[in-house]
């Protein structure tokens, strides 16, 4: 499955990268650091200002809701335990992420919502 993209929303991401390390420090009070990946993890933070609960679009789409689009996508990934597909942001191929924190929808107006999903690349 392919995380949901939607025609009518401006998506803001963020990137963030990180280097697990873990440091050493040896008797002689000298400091060793070692790596735990080879490359850095990269963190995307999705910010969904306006999810609407009913979306007129163009066929094959139809009638559906943003909201519950992430709902089941979250859900057929069981949650944060499963992975996800995603277009790199960075260089337009696909990638493998996980969901680092459960989906929070918050409401702002009658059908309307907005999201943050916090996503973690699988290397």
């Amino acid at each position: 499955m392919s995380f949901p993209t939607f025609p009518l929303v401006d998506v803001a991401i963020e990137v963030e990268r990180e280097q697990p390390a873990r440091e050493f420090v040896s008797e002689s009070g000298r400091k060793v650091t070692t790596s735990y990946r080879t490359a850095p993890v990269r963190h995307f933070r999705l910010s969904f200002p306006l999810l609407r609960d009913a979306v007129l679009a163009p066929a094959p789409w139809g009638a559906y809701s943003e909201p519950a689009a992430l709902r089941a996508a979250y859900a057929a990934m069981n949650g944060q335990a499963g992975t996800d597909t995603l277009a790199d942001p960075e260089g337009g191929s696909a990638i493998t992420v996980r969901w680092e924190s459960p989906l929070v929808l918050e409401k702002i107006g009658a059908g309307c919502w907005k999201a943050e999903v916090e996503l973690e690349e699988v290397l």
